[in-house]
């Protein structure tokens, strides 16, 4: 048995070897922030979280729990690639059920700190969803 000969240092949240995650909970009708839930401005970007440089993203999930409007879009990327992590298409606000395996153009390493944005595309009083976009980092 090989042993190493330096231990690594203790690295403490958030910088374990280990998936994180950004999640959102859209509640369209009645958001309850004491639940961590928000009701998004149409065509407004809301701030889901921020990768650090070196990150790896993996495939999005989403539960839409109540169908949106008719024409709704919603997105999860960054302010120049709207759709970069999780496409409309993959997220299907207007159907409901559980989805995983959601991708977009920006998938993969991040070379930079990056903040992430849903947004909202259409006016709407319904629908309810959860987003979520996990990601690994790498801190040795």
């Amino acid at each position: 048995m090989v042993q190493a000969t330096k231990l690594k240092p203790w690295r403490g949240y958030p910088s374990a070897n280990c998936v994180h995650g950004m999640r959102v909970h859209i509640n369209m009708a009645a958001p309850d922030s004491t639940r961590g839930q928000v009701a998004l401005v149409p065509g407004k970007l809301y701030h889901l979280g921020t990768l650090p440089p070196g990150a790896f993203v993996l495939q999005g999930s989403k539960h839409v729990m109540t169908a949106f409007g008719a024409g709704i879009t919603i997105d999860v990327g960054t302010e120049t690639v709207p759709n970069g992590f999780m496409t409309s298409a993959g997220i299907a606000p207007n159907a409901i059920g559980f989805g995983s395996q959601i991708i977009g153009a920006l998938m993969g390493f991040v070379a930079t700190e990056t903040p992430v944005y849903v947004k909202l595309v259409g006016a709407t009083a319904v629908g309810e969803a959860d987003l979520v976009l996990p990601f690994y980092i790498n801190k040795d």
